[in-house]
């Protein structure tokens, strides 16, 4: 299987071969195909991120209501999707992102530098990204847009 930047494939091969198509043309349209692994990854990344989380969850079933977080206006998990890959399509086409971050991101605006020593779940996409590149993956609980600034 092909893996492109962006794409989970432990996700796809447990999820059907609808998934393996959609995340495929997501994530490679366009793009040039990468290596498994990171080859050269840098010792140190400034990124910014727009994190895209959903806050519901849709009903069982009769005995089990959808579950929506009050705080916020429900957003369920395949909305939070499509919100992450345009905003990771708007990232490749040069768009600032500080304001991407100040109207759609969970997590606070601004910018983090990450090492290689870094405990963070952005680590490996923040190392292995070049300088201006953007790459959107999916999370526990949320999709992160993240642009490598330097």
């Amino acid at each position: 299987m092909r893996k492109c930047w962006g794409h989970d494939e432990r996700r796809s091969r447990d999820s059907g071969p609808l998934w393996v198509a959609l995340t495929l043309l997501v994530a490679c349209a366009g793009a040039a195909p990468r290596q498994t692994a990171c080859t050269a990854p840098a010792e140190r990344a400034e990124v910014a991120q727009i994190q895209v989380g959903w806050n519901a969850v849709p009903p069982g079933g009769p005995d089990r209501p959808p579950v929506i977080d009050e705080r916020h206006p429900p957003r369920y998990e395949k909305e939070a999707e499509k919100l992450a890959q345009d905003l990771f399509v708007r990232c490749k086409k040069g768009e600032a992102l500080a304001p991407l971050q100040q109207r759609y991101s969970e997590a606070d605006p601004g910018t983090q530098v990450i090492d290689s020593g870094s405990d963070s779940p952005l680590r490996e996409a923040a190392l292995c990204l070049r300088p201006g590149e953007c790459t959107v993956f999916h999370g526990p609980a949320a999709y992160h847009v993240v642009k490598r600034l330097n």
